[in-house]
């Protein structure tokens, strides 16, 4: 089994608890993922799951529903992607940037399941 990242899909969206979080801001999205496609499989792109697809799919499920935790939101994608793809093994991070006592600090929140 192979495994797929996808690095740092940068993504506008209106999660938070707080009022400028509400406006919008920018989120960086990982998404690490495995399935078995077999052994015999021709060198076509039918024949796998298509990173663009999987992209494609994150844009239009990000901001379907708002969530004021990123805890919440993390759960909803992996749902959302576990019974989309089919996965085996599944890891999503989301990084977003806060500005806290003149300090900028990355915020990193990190969710994995497989079929282990």
């Amino acid at each position: 089994m192979q495994k797929i990242t996808i690095n740092n899909i940068k993504i506008f969206g209106h999660h938070g608890v707080y009022e400028y979080e509400n406006e919008g801001q920018y989120f960086y999205v990982t998404i690490v993922y495995a399935y078995d496609y077999g052994d015999n499989h021709a060198d076509r792109l039918n024949e796998v799951v298509d990173y663009t697809s999987v992209i494609d799919y994150l844009h239009a499920s990000f901001d379907e529903i708002r969530f004021n935790l990123m805890e919440k939101l993390i759960d909803y994608l992996v749902g959302e992607f576990k019974n989309q793809f089919r996965f085996d093994y599944l890891k999503i991070s989301i990084t977003k940037k806060i500005n806290i006592r003149d300090s900028k600090t990355d915020i990193l929140i990190e969710k994995e399941i497989s079929n282990d």
